[in-house]
């Protein structure tokens, strides 16, 4: 959108080496709503520094994405990566929610 602050990443955590911290606070903003991918990694890492950060975190779980994972031969599939790393979130940094639940406001 026209006048939407945008922020160049490179690495899992949205804070990183961004102005993204400065931002929210300097705006006074509390509450972060994160959706992307790779669930496990720049979603999940993004949510815990927030949570750290003292930010009241949102992930709209069916806004995120992975893939299955390859681990020692063993091949975890994405719905277990994703329903493991949303549970690890809900359970420990922020809320998850559906985007049905977010845009009607549960």
């Amino acid at each position: 959108m026209e006048g939407e602050k945008v922020f160049t990443k490179h690495y899992a955590n949205s804070f990183r080496e961004t102005g993204l911290l400065d931002y929210l606070r300097k705006n006074q903003i509390k509450q972060v709503i994160i959706c992307g991918m790779l669930t496990q990694m720049c979603v999940e890492a993004t949510a815990r520094a927030a949570a750290d950060y003292g930010f009241d975190v949102i992930v709209i779980g069916d806004a995120c994405a992975t893939h299955d994972i390859v681990y020692k031969g063993d091949t975890v599939k994405a719905a277990d990566v994703q329903a493991s790393t949303l549970g690890s979130i809900e359970v420990y940094y922020g809320k998850v929610m559906t985007t049905g639940e977010f845009l009607n406001g549960k």
